[in-house]
């Protein structure tokens, strides 16, 4: 399954490329997401929890990331199983970075993953598409806050972390709802 998401930030493209090499800092502003290892280390360990009604599940795998400096873009690729449910998934995200006028960087995401196992059964691809556009928009809100305007004269990067402990899991039933509520609005015309 392959999904393509965009998302702009109000910061250049060199600011946001900083950020973008700052693994940690990418992995804390993603939903449900841990770096469990140091974030030198090949492979990098990495952790995943999911929440949707009464199903849960607490991936953990191994993925690796590359950088091509010149295109202002990179790759992450990896695989996790969550023992507890036996499912699998396994995929690579590349993303490219675009200024535009403003400053603006406009971020470029394409996924392509596999899923097999029970959390299978919500592989649909609209309910995945959209609950992908909502990670989406919650890892750009949560990026955009850790980066400080540039006419600041501080350091482009916020220096505390945006969380201290253990990620929280991503709650799909919240999204879900959140899903089902934009649909409705939609169809009233309110949208």
């Amino acid at each position: 399954m392959q999904i393509d998401e965009s998302f702009e930030l109000p910061f250049s493209q060199a600011v946001v490329w900083q950020a973008f090499q700052n693994l940690q800092m990418l992995v804390d502003c993603l939903p449900g997401a841990q770096l469990t290892s140091p974030e030198g280390q090949t492979p990098l360990e990495l952790a995943f929890q999911i929440k949707m009604g009464p199903i849960a599940a607490a991936f953990a795998g191994q993925g690796e990331i590359a950088y091509d400096a010149d295109k202002y873009a990179g790759r992450f690729s990896g695989q996790g199983t969550d023992r507890k449910n036996n499912s699998r998934v396994k995929g690579e995200a590349r993303f490219s970075l675009h200024e535009s006028a403003g400053p603006i960087t406009r971020v470029d995401v394409s996924v392509e993953f596999a899923l097999t196992g029970a959390l299978a059964q919500f592989g649909r691809i609209g309910i995945v598409k959209e609950i992908a556009s909502n990670i989406t928009a919650q890892f750009a809100a949560n990026l955009k806050t850790r980066l400080v305007p540039e006419s600041s004269g501080a350091s482009p990067l916020t220096p505390e972390p945006v969380q201290a402990s253990v990620a929280p899991s991503l709650n799909l039933g919240r999204l879900f709802w959140q899903l089902l509520k934009q649909r409705f609005m939609r169809l009233l015309g309110r949208g």
